[in-house]
């Protein structure tokens, strides 16, 4: 028993442990926020390949032509 009070009351690596639990919620933020991006940059990407496209511009050529 006096084992498992003294384990209990042990404080040393706890400030570890906490920067650790900061630096995963950060690093799950910033992949949900690249993820939840993506699709939008995509998107943005695809509809100015597709205006270059239909301008007729010389700056772009189409794939395979």
């Amino acid at each position: 028993m006096k084992t498992v009070i003294k384990f209990l009351r042990n404080q040393q690596g706890t400030e570890t442990v906490e920067w650790a639990i900061v630096l995963g919620i950060i690093a799950v933020g910033a992949i949900t926020a690249a993820v939840a991006i993506g699709g939008y940059v995509s998107a943005a990407f695809q509809n100015t390949q597709a205006a270059f496209a239909d301008s007729g511009s010389p700056i772009y050529t189409a794939p395979g032509g």
